[in-house]
Parts: structure tokens; sequence; C-alpha cells
């Protein structure tokens, strides 16, 4: 066996295949084979057990692993843990009696299980200009002593290794086969696999393959057609349409045909149309100012009737299989998170299915199983961290269904109920993706599609066929110059993909921002004009929000989720280093430095509620602050007093460090924007909202008083900043071009 010094494995496809027990490890196809059984793994969980089997027996660390495995992605150890608990769940294995992996307290992970090697016949490269007979490297089997000893009973429970894994190849046998690796078709293997891995970080086991939906325009109006709703027998789709950018109104359209029956025509906008099982009503949301509300109509039009009304909106409509049950989401106070509720059609009984945790986003698009005895949804944490969960009709504690999708734009049921099709990105201006979601194996496919941001996806139950809404926007980060003769907004960062929440470094020497320019969103920074843009982090995949910078411009603090948990990152300006400070099992989202560029401050997620800390970025120490839910913090130029905006109420707030004698620095009548103020040392600049006009004001300190600076409709975006000198201000825009629904026929 391999001593201790040796090194890890660095490329987990040039190790043949072997076995640990009676599983056959097939790295370069990411495979593990049991009789007559395969599971498909992510690349990087593969990299974790080849790692483990060159040394059985041994306790490699964490840090080893991460090292080897992730090299400079930079990932939280949830990540690893993760990886080890999708491959005890392919073994059938239990961690507290573990018979294939062992977890050593604070130290690291061993493999307790025996490994043995596979005869192969030497691969013979078929591409020009290599050499034929090279021999590839191969786990030697345990030494004496090199192993523990295998587990008593040295099997992994067959049944449940089924239920975790994929269906293999019918006649399949482990033992005495002789595997050829031909090269050109490992070329093609890892390279699917390696854009699967590149495009979705998740606690679920990856399927190797990708599905290309050969889908075809059903609808292309001018404006925007969304939430799409196919009919139990596939021949009709129901969509809202907004034609004329005044409102969304409710339409039917029958396959084969050109022009839809439009169904309704109100002053407010209709969402979610859900179709009765028999294929005659839809229900849908109608919202307007004074709340929202359910209505029933016939699918061929007709009078609509009122089911039920509410003051704090509605995200999410379904009509049960039985035709008894709506599901919907909404709020049981306006400050409460989204809950799903079932109406009883019947008797007109309202009951609360889930209740998430207060100060959550909460649950949304509730979407009945086929059968009817379960709801998916969509659950938001905190930070609005969205995955996917599953709760029986009847209550109970609901199911996690995936971890880390970030921002899932819909979801729906497969037919057989065995599966879930749903669309997800890293965040919400990111460009989405279509997947399908195993719920016995966890495995997930990709299904590629023609557009950029597929959203909505809804299938048929009873017939074949596919509909998502397909979105084009327009994204962009653009700058005005203040003053009396101050210029229209003109572009200054753009590309061909999304660019946002620009923030001026604090001596405007730089601008950082956002970009998914290179895949998947990351932070740049550029200079002060806009020129020499460069990037700076390189995740995975990850939710990424609210860079924020060192008063001496050398590093860029922000909030990264790389896993189901944010926490708080800092970047290396100059060398691109990145270093997680967050050590806490809780959400910490980043805030603000402090001026001497010791401490940064955050908030964390404690005992439900946000806790405002500053910790150390040397690491170790954290000081407890005040119970806040705070957008944005600053420390004051004589560093004795903080200053921040807070997520309940408006304003710009001050308090002592130590979190006492808290005053609101800025009372405007109009509303603050909590994440666009800006403490100088002429004062504090600030954006104040009245209507549709934002106003970029200078507070004097010593007067209390505030004068204008410039004003403007057209300065209003998602995110905006002002620079140091007051003199320009940057925002970005997300702007929908139009959306157009797709079909993909025999899906």
């Amino acid at each position: 066996m391999q001593s201790r010094e040796q090194a890890l494995p660095v490329n987990p496809c040039d190790i043949e295949p072997f076995h640990i027990c009676d599983w056959l490890v097939e790295p370069a196809l990411n495979r593990l084979r049991h009789l007559d059984d395969a599971v498909q793994v992510e690349p990087r969980i593969m990299h974790v057990l080849v790692c483990l089997a060159s040394r059985p027996g041994k306790v490699i660390s964490r840090d080893a692993l991460l090292d080897v495995v992730w090299g400079k992605v930079v990932i939280n150890e949830e990540a690893l843990t993760q990886a080890i608990s999708q491959l005890r769940r392919v073994f059938g294995d239990d961690a507290k009696s573990p018979r294939f992996i062992q977890t050593i307290h604070k130290t690291g992970y061993r493999l307790v299980a025996p490994v043995g090697r596979v005869e192969v016949e030497v691969a013979r490269s078929v591409a020009e200009g290599q050499s034929e007979g090279r021999e590839v490297p191969v786990l030697q089997a345990p030494q004496p002593g090199g192993a523990a000893e295998p587990p008593a009973n040295g099997q992994p429970d067959r049944q449940q290794g089924q239920q975790e894994g994929q269906a293999g190849q019918p006649g399949w046998r482990p033992r005495g086969r002789r595997l050829t690796l031909m090269v050109g078709g490992l070329i093609l293997v890892i390279a699917v696999v390696s854009v699967m891995a590149s495009l979705l970080r998740s606690g679920s086991a990856v399927s190797s393959r990708s599905v290309a939906l050969e889908e075809t325009p059903f609808t292309t109006y001018p404006g925007q057609e969304i939430h799409p709703a196919i009919s139990p027998d596939g021949t009709r789709i129901a969509f809202v349409w907004n034609e004329d950018g005044d409102s969304y109104d409710l339409y039917v359209k029958q396959r084969n045909t050109e022009t839809p029956l439009r169904l309704t025509q109100t002053d407010g906008n209709e969402w979610f149309p859900a179709w009765s099982p028999d294929g005659t009503d839809l229900a849908y949301v109608l919202a307007s100012e004074g709340g929202a509300a359910i209505y029933v109509l016939p699918a061929i039009g007709g009078v609509p009737r009122k089911i039920l009304d509410t003051p704090h909106g509605i995200a999410g409509l379904d009509w049960s299989p039985d035709g008894r049950l709506l599901a919907c989401a909404s709020r049981s106070d306006e400050r409460g998170p989204l809950e799903v509720w079932l109406l009883d059609l019947t008797t007109g009984e309202l009951q609360v299915l889930t209740t998430p945790v207060s100060h959550s986003f909460g649950d949304l698009r509730p979407a009945f199983s086929p059968d009817g005895r379960r709801i998916a949804f969509i659950r938001g944490d905190r930070t609005n961290l969205q995955d996917i969960f599953v709760v029986p009709v009847e209550g109970g504690e609901p199911q996690r269904l995936t971890y880390s999708q970030h921002s899932v734009v819909g979801l729906d049921w497969m037919p057989d109920g065995k599966s879930l099709v749903f669309a997800s990105a890293p965040n919400s201006i990111a460009d989405t993706r279509l997947w399908r979601l195993a719920l016995d194996s966890g495995a997930l496919t990709w299904l590629t599609t023609g557009t950029h941001r597929p959203a909505r996806p809804t299938i048929a139950w009873k017939g074949r066929g596919l509909i998502y809404e397909e979105g084009s926007t327009s994204t962009g980060i653009f700058m005005i110059r203040t003053g009396e003769n101050r210029d229209e907004p003109t572009p200054f960062i753009s590309s061909t993909r999304n660019d946002y929440a620009a923030q001026f470094s604090p001596g405007g020497k730089f601008v950082s921002f956002i970009s998914n320019r290179s895949g998947s969103p990351q932070i740049w920074i550029c200079d002060r004009d806009g020129n020499n843009p460069r990037q700076i982090t390189r995740f995975e995949r990850a939710y990424i929000e609210n860079p924020c910078w060192s008063y001496d411009e050398r590093y860029v603090a922000f909030t990264a989720a790389p896993g189901s948990r944010a926490g708080i990152h800092v970047a290396d300006v100059e060398t691109g280093e990145v270093r997680c400070l967050s050590t806490a099992a809780s959400h910490e989202m980043c805030l603000g430095w402090s001026r001497d560029g010791q401490w940064i401050y955050c908030k964390s997620e404690q005992d439900d509620a946000w806790r405002v800390r500053k910790m150390r970025t040397a690491g170790g120490e954290v000081v407890d602050i005040m119970e806040r839910d705070m957008f944005r913090l600053a420390e004051s130029a004589d560093g004795k007093r903080i200053i921040y905006s807070l997520a309940d109420t408006t304003g710009v707030w001050t308090a002592s460090v130590a979190g006492t004698d808290e005053v609101c620095l800025v009372d405007e009548p109009a509303t603050v924007v909590p994440c666009g103020w800006r403490e100088t040392g002429r004062g504090v600049y600030f954006f104040s909202l009245d209507g549709r006009v934002l106003s970029l004001r200078l507070l004097d300190p010593a007067t209390g008083q505030s004068s204008l600076v410039t004003s403007g409709a057209d300065m209003v975006g998602v995110d905006i900043d002002v620079s140091p000198e007051g003199d320009a201000v940057v925002f970005d825009r997300f702007e929908p071009q139009g959306s157009d629904l797709a079909i993909v026929e025999n899906f």
C-alpha cells in the first residue's frame, strides 16, 4: 500500500477500477457498481472516494481532501461533508456504525472497508501522437497491517443500495470480467461529467447524462407571456399575457392554433393559472392594490367566482388531482413568512400546511404530486437562498430534496410521480437551467435548452408535453455624473451576460461588481472609468452578494454561499486569494469593515434572530454588538460609532461601536434606499425615493440638515452607489425584454 508520505491522487481518471467490498469503483466513469445496480456520482465525490481508497485504514485530514479535490476553488467545509454523506448513502452506510467510511472527530475520515484491485487490460491510446501500451496507475491491494479489519457482516445492505442508486445494466457481474477502457470514450464521458459539475454543486448525486430538449416556440407575441399551465390532457395551455405594458390577463391557447382565447380583462394582474383535474375550469389569482384573491372560471370563458380573499398576496396556486383541494402560498400576517395553505373546496375550510421559521422568506409555488398525496414547494431562508421540499398533504415535517439551488424559478411533477422538473439559477439575475430530479436517488439530469433563461416548467399529467417560459433580459451597470448640468445615464460596465451590484472603493480608485461573464457569478474589479476589468474570485458555484471594500482598498469582503450556508469571505485584490472567515453553523452576512482593517462587521443568524457582530480579519475573535437586521454598515471617521441601515425601517442610523446609544441619523419623509448611502468626510450621502423620483442628498452631521445633490427618475435601478466625492452615481438595471413560451412535444 502507499506510504503515509505519498501524495493523494490528483486525477481520479488515471486510476484503474478497483473493489470496495463487493462494489466495483470505476473512477474514469464516475460510476459505482454493485451486482446489477450502477450509481453515477459527481466527479468530486468520486475524487474523495479515490483519495480515501488510496490509503485504506489511514486517516486523511479534511484539509488534505479539500486541498486535493477542490484545489483553488473557494468552498466551505460543508462541500466535503455533503460528499461524504453522498458516498454513505450510495453504500448504505451508517455514520454511527460505519462499515465503509468512518469520521474521525475534528480530524478527517478513513475508509474502513477492504480495497482490492481488478485485473484490467492496459488501455491503448487511439489519439494521434500518443504512445500505445501506456499503463494507468492502479490502487494497490492493502498490505498486512495497512487497513482496518473489514466489517463483521462484510456486505452493504443490497436493498438500501438499490434505493439510493440508479438502475444498472441487466446481467452485469463485477467479478471475472475484463474491462477495456477506450480513450476516446473516456474523453466523451469525462467532458459530459465536467460540464455537469461546473453547472451544479448540489447535495444530490448528479447524473452524468444531459438530455437535449427539442423545443419549438408556442407563443411569439409582443410583450410577456408567463406562468404557463398545461391542461391535464396536454391539449391546451393557459398563461398570462401583458401585451401593452399595462396589466397581465388570462388566456388559453390550443395547440396548432395561433389566436388565444382571452378569459379576463381587469385593472389588476392575473397570476398562476391552475387547471381543474377534468380540464373544465381554471383557478387563478387576481392581484390588486387591496390584496389578492383566488377565482375560478370555466376554461372556455364565463363569469368568475371568488373562492378566497387575502390581504397579503399569493405566491403560487395548484389544484389537487381529485378536485377537492386548492394549494396556495400566502402569509398569515404582513411580516410573516410565506406558508403553504390548503383550501377545501367542498367545506371552505382553510388549513396552514407548512410553518417555516419566522423572518425567513418562506414557502411558495406548491405543486401536487400526480397521486395527490404530496406537495412539492420552494422554500427560501432568511437570505432567500431557495431549495425544493416535499410534504405530505395530511401534514408533517417537510423533506428537503435539494441543497444550494439558490434561486428556484418554478417546478412541476413528472406524470409518474417519481421525479420533478425545475428551473434554478445561482441568483435572481443569473441564467437559469432546467433539471430533472429523481426522488429515489437524488440524481439530477440537466435538460439543455436553446435559451439562457428557461423558467416555470409545467407538465401534462395525462398527456405528453412540457411547456416553459423562455425570457430575454437586458442587464448592465450605468453611470450618471452629478451636478446642475448632469449627463443622462450612460453605460458604464456591460457585457453580453449579467453585470450588477457596482460599488466604489473608499478612495474612489476602483469599482467592484458581480458578473457571470466567466460562467458563474464572480466578483470583478475595474478602474474608476470602467476599464481593465479583472476577475478576483473563482467559485465553482456560489450565491454571492454585497462586496464591501476595506478602507485601504486592498481587500474586498463579501457574502458567499458555496454550499447551503452563507458566510463571510475576503478576497485579496492583487493576488485573488480568497479566505473564508465564517466558522459558524448558521448564516453570516457581510456588512462592512472597521477603519483600521482589523475587523469585519457582519450579521449572524442566532436563536431565530440576526445578531450584529464583528470578527477579526486574522480569524478567531468575535465580538457581539447588538440584535439588529441590518443591510449595510460603516464606521465613522473617528472609529467611535457605526452607521447603518435597517431592514425593518427606513432611514440611516448610528450607534456606538458597542451597540448602545442608537439614534436615527437620516430621518426623511420619503423612503431612504437601504444600501445606497455612503459615509464620507463631507457627510453622509444617501438616496431618497419619493414616488418614482430618486434624489441623492448630502447630510451635514454638524447641522443635521441635508441638501440636494441631484435627482431624477432615470436613476432608479436594482443596486445603486455614489462615489466618495459625490460626483458620480452607478446603478444597475435588470430589464426584461420579453418572454415567450416554448413547448417540448413527447416529453
